[in-house]
């Protein structure tokens, strides 16, 4: 029976060194210390002393065997030294995990020495960063006023350049035709009844996009068609909307071609048109004004400098257009034109032109206007009785303040200014 246990013992302590074994092997390469080095060591000359304990019972004779299995059995002879190898692994295996606690907490140390550093690397990004944003600031306000300057002295140029016409300001010739309307309502000579609920004025203003209208007329209705210029004028300025004008001045004697003409319609968008100021703006182009050479080419640049206006009105007088010396030109299909470019530049500027014409002769330009867009001035007879109809309608036509009761021009405005009366046109633009 102590035979049979003693071989039984011996196997389980063989199998539990050959766990061991492997095991040491490798905790002794992840922690190679002098500590674990000595374990080790102890552990493998504890094995060492089982083997040559358990090879010299394996060669004693069967005899032997049974005599000492009394004699000296498993509790005296193996049990000591497979407690000991067994001890030896245990402390192997807790000084395994000793070191890796300490490892741990070391890599925990290191890890927060890490964020130290790249908290305090952070900073001086950051400090950094904002030192080159603000020279950068510095840089691109010192390059902005640059290009301002820059830009202001090319639209002082320009302007210099496109005011360079034959005719009287924009301001002069406008006191001239307010002072001959009022002097004609004055002595009852003016007439402003015939633009009472007009359709084709109203559908002018009421339009969202480029639009055109001709006020057509004999030579009799010439006054009238000068004082409804001055009107509309005063209407459109009084609305805060930007107006253009090219009007004739009867006692004018000049000499002009039609590059004149537009180069001053030019000049007066450049006046007003304060969104060019822009280092964007590719209108700034002294090159471009000093190069133009035809009217196509002044009609490309006011095209180009229109950019940025939600709408613009142009009221131009026919005769003042054909006194120009330099060829036959169709005026009404240049501003259509005009329209075509703007639209396929994506350009939300509306502009709207509005056509006068005192004369037979510019029947043939006038042509070019749709049917529905002209609007025919009465004649002779009829002209005379619409002048002393409104003659008795022209003292109820203002009231306080420079109010009017009934627009000549956009229906009833009753109680309202002649803001209100393109108020519609200007809310959707």
């Amino acid at each position: 029976m102590n035979h049979e246990e003693l071989i039984k013992e011996l196997a389980k302590a063989l199998c539990r060194i050959g766990d061991a074994l492997p095991q040491a092997e490798i905790l002794l390469m992840l922690h190679p210390t002098a500590v674990m080095k000595e374990l080790v060591m102890t552990l493998y000359i504890q094995i060492i002393k089982f083997a040559r304990r358990a090879w010299k019972w394996f060669r004693e004779s069967p005899m032997v065997h049974a005599l000492k299995a009394i004699t000296h059995p498993y509790t005296l002879r193996f049990k000591d030294t497979v407690e000991s190898i067994s001890e030896t692994s245990r402390r192997i295996e807790r000084l395994a995990l000793t070191l890796s606690m300490a490892e741990l907490r070391k890599t925990r140390e290191e890890l927060a020495d890490a964020r130290r550093e790249q908290s305090a690397i952070h900073e001086v990004t950051v400090e950094t960063r904002q030192k080159i944003d603000a020279y950068h600031n510095i840089q691109f306000a010192g390059l902005l006023d640059t290009n301002r300057r820059v830009c202001e002295i090319q639209f002082s140029q320009l302007m210099s350049f496109a005011s360079t016409t034959p005719f009287a300001t924009p301001e002069v010739i406008r006191n001239y035709h307010t002072t001959r309307r009022n002097r004609n309502r004055r002595r009852g000579t003016g007439s402003s009844v015939v633009f009472q609920q007009c359709p084709q004025l109203q559908m002018w203003a009421s339009e969202t996009k480029s639009a055109e209208v001709a006020i057509c007329g004999g030579f009799a209705s010439r006054r009238v068609i000068r004082d409804f210029a001055a009107d509309i004028i005063d209407l459109i300025l009084e609305a805060r909307l930007p107006t253009l004008w090219a009007l004739d001045l009867p006692d004018m004697e000049i000499r002009y071609s039609p590059e004149d003409i537009v180069r001053y319609l030019v000049s007066q968008v450049l006046r007003k048109n304060h969104t060019l100021l822009n280092e964007k703006s590719g209108a700034l182009s002294a090159a471009r004004y000093q190069s133009a050479s035809s009217v196509e080419d002044w009609f490309a640049l006011l095209g180009s400098v229109l950019e940025g206006m939600p709408q613009v009105y142009f009221i131009v007088d026919m005769e003042f257009l054909q006194k120009s010396v330099g060829g036959e030109l169709s005026w009404v299909l240049l501003f259509r034109h005009l329209f075509e470019c703007l639209k396929a530049r994506s350009l939300a500027t509306a502009v709207k032109v509005a056509f006068l014409s005192s004369r037979s002769t510019h029947r043939a330009e006038i042509r070019h206007v749709d049917q529905h867009k002209i609007l025919e001035l009465p004649r002779g007879r009829q002209a005379r009785v619409a002048k002393g109809s409104d003659n008795r309608r022209t003292e109820g036509r203002r009231t306080g303040r420079g109010r009017i009761a009934k627009s000549p021009f956009f229906g009833n405005t009753a109680g309202a200014t002649p803001r209100d009366a393109l108020a519609t046109t200007a809310a959707t633009e």
